[in-house]
């Protein structure tokens, strides 16, 4: 109970000095960031000065050049057209253009010849003899722009029309932006003329007065696009809200047509620092109570160490003592089976020894009598025939099971070995109507006895043949391949599987899966002994897709 309390004391804690830190934290990088904006707001706004002021006397320049004046008089626009588009790509202005006295477009570069500008204030300016200035933003690409208007005058003072310069400020907008903070130039009526986010332009932080409403409509810097009130919400004088979002706040006057830029800093983003600082002082304090936990714990550890390694030690033994027992029972098993099979391959070739010329003389008999009757193999007598077969079959398996042989080890082709084996009992197939399917490699090499190993293949094919007796699609393959220093045989049929038996168990001499009276259950216990003589292994399984899979793998010559 006491230590639960300790633990709820430290976390609360914890928590109210995470709290004080993180208001601490805020009240220090609001202060530090109010010291610096005024300078970065001052910074960004000599950016868009430097910008303005840069084509500033260019048209002054363009209208005192004689070309200019001739070409207003004579209206003949093309030589002025090639001097403009000289001025336009070495100036870097978005566009020139030459007015007459009625407003026409007569030459231009950067944009084509195409309307009258008569109420635009920078031409009626210039036309009156003074210099205008005007801001507009396109309507297609939302781009705004800044002309520069200066009078063509003759030596009289006469004005002919007027030379203007359009300076792009979208450049300056997309120069914010890629510093990441969010700025924005209004006039003096409070409408954002440029912006780091081009959502806001021609937006209106405050309701406009009539007076500039007229202006407005007057002048027409937005065309026929309607202006839009910004959600600008101003809480002092260093904060406001824009769409919500909480900002610091922060005003530099640009010095040109009462303009004003306003810096606005995201106080997510204090949080966010204040966050981060809070977050990496709780990670050290973690840090240290983890050392001072490991440092604690570490005593416990080299007490424990000691008792862990006898435990360890103990259990080693234990292990061993039972993987010796695993070892012993395994081997008594293998003793036990093959005394069995001592026992049962002494009774099977007693049997058979005895068994033997009584059934022989019995075949001959048979034979001799359809001889005697004229009559083909198998006809006289055909009941007695198929009980003499089946006893020469089962006298056959006892003497293949109680056989010990001698094996020659000779190398033997594996390929030629299997067609001689299916040779032999593809007739049964084919009478049974059971498709066959045969796919070996060549030129594969075993060491052992091929007419014992071509048992093993009999009795494979003979028990697939029997399982697929019932099935509706009758198919058994037969696939040999050599898969690096083996070499692998595969007897699948389409049967109804080993039906949850496994291999071992089918491998008992005498168990069979067959009615009575269809076999004796040597078949695969044969097998197995033939396979473990040529020191290979057999498993079995039912497939994925149902069907009885043996598998015999054999080492290669």
């Amino acid at each position: 109970m006491a230590e639960r309390r300790r633990i709820w004391g430290a976390a609360i804690a914890a928590l109210l000095l995470a709290t004080g830190l993180y208001l601490g934290l805020i009240a220090v990088f609001t202060q530090s960031e109010l010291r610096d904006t005024p300078n970065r707001a001052a910074f960004f706004a000599s950016t868009l000065q430097a910008e303005l002021d840069r084509l500033e006397h260019l048209p002054g320049v363009i209208a005192h050049d004689p070309l200019t004046l001739r070409t207003l008089i004579d209206q003949v626009p093309a030589p002025l057209e090639d001097y403009l588009a000289g001025v336009q790509e070495t100036a870097r202005a978005e566009a020139i253009f030459v007015l007459d006295i009625n407003g026409l477009t007569l030459a231009a570069a950067g944009r084509e010849i195409d309307e009258y500008h008569t109420f635009r204030p920078y031409f009626r300016e210039a036309v009156a003899g003074g210099s205008g200035r005007f801001y507009e933003v396109g309507l297609e690409a939302r781009a705004p722009g800044y002309y520069i208007a200066e009078p063509v005058r003759d030596a009289a003072g006469t004005v002919f029309g007027a030379v203007v310069v359009k300076v792009s400020l979208a450049a300056v907008g997309r120069s914010w932006a890629d510093s990441g903070a969010l700025l924005l130039a209004t006039d003096a009526s409070g409408v954002v003329l440029v912006s780091s986010r081009s959502a806001l332009l021609l937006g209106m932080t405050r309701e406009l007065s009539a007076y500039d409403r007229r202006q407005l409509t007057r002048s027409r810097p937005a065309g026929d696009t309607v202006l839009h009130r910004l959600d600008w919400q101003e809480q002092s004088g260093d904060r406001l809200a824009l769409d919500g979002v909480s900002y610091l706040w922060t005003q530099a006057d640009i010095g040109y047509e009462a303009w004003t830029l306003h810096l606005l800093s995201d106080e997510r983003a204090l949080r966010t620092r204040a966050q981060l600082w809070v977050a990496s002082a709780l990670a050290v304090l973690l840090i240290l109570l983890i050392l001072a936990a490991s440092l604690r714990a570490r005593r416990l550890r080299e007490t424990l160490a000691a008792s862990v390694a006898e435990q360890a030690r103990l259990q080693a033994v234990l292990d061993e003592k039972d993987r010796a027992q695993r070892l012993l029972s395994e081997a008594e098993e293998a003793l036990a089976r093959q005394r069995r099979l001592a026992a049962l391959g002494q009774l099977s070739a007693s049997i058979t020894h005895e068994l033997g010329q009584p059934i022989a003389a019995m075949r001959n008999y048979l034979a001799a009598e359809e001889i005697a009757q004229g009559t083909l193999p198998g006809e006289l007598a055909p009941p007695l025939t198929r009980i003499v077969e089946r006893m020469q079959r089962i006298v056959d398996q006892l003497r293949s099971f109680g056989r010990s042989p001698q094996i020659e080890q000779t190398t033997f082709d594996l390929a030629e070995s299997i067609r001689r084996a299916l040779a032999l009992v593809e007739h049964d197939l084919d009478r049974d109507n059971i498709a066959l399917s045969v796919r070996l490699a060549e030129d594969v090499f075993v060491m052992g006895e091929a007419e014992r190993f071509e048992q093993v293949i009999i009795n494979l094919v003979r028990n697939a043949r029997d399982a697929v007796a019932q099935s509706t699609a009758k198919q058994i393959s037969v696939e040999m391949s050599a898969e690096g220093e083996q070499a692998i045989i595969r007897v699948h049929d389409t049967g109804p599987g080993l039906g949850g038996a496994d291999l071992a168990k089918l491998q008992e001499p005498f168990f069979t899966t067959k009615p009575s009276g269809e076999g004796m259950g040597l078949g695969l216990a044969i097998s197995e002994q033939i396979i473990s003589d040529l020191k290979g292994s057999m498993t079995a399984q039912t497939g994925a897709d149902g069907g009885a899979i043996f598998e015999v793998r054999l080492p290669l010559a």
